[in-house]
């Protein structure tokens, strides 16, 4: 009898601490999750950081595209000044012949 008492309380025992180790290997598990989330997470940042620099190249790259079209703009606007002067002058200069 005192043998079976005793086979009874290993058996629990034994049960016992395979239900401790699952719930070890549980929280190891759910460590090992959090940890790869936690990379998951700085990966997700960094993709963030090289997306946020690309938008600042990106308006730093348009930036410079709009003031080269302005500088082109001013000088086309300067060139056609200058020619309509001309032509002005030439104007002015035929009719003072004429005159």
């Amino acid at each position: 009898m005192e043998i079976e008492i005793a086979r009874t309380r290993l058996t629990d025992k034994q049960a016992e601490l395979s239900h401790k180790q699952n719930i070890l290997a549980v929280k190891g598990n759910i460590r090992s999750l959090t940890e790869e989330q936690w990379g998951s997470k700085q990966q997700v940042a960094e993709v963030g950081v090289q997306i946020s620099s690309l938008g600042v190249d990106k308006a730093n790259d348009k930036l410079g595209i709009e003031q080269e079209l302005l500088s082109v703009s001013k000088t086309l606007g300067e060139e056609r000044i200058a020619k309509a002067r001309r032509k002005l002058y030439e104007i002015h200069e035929f009719e003072g012949v004429e005159g």
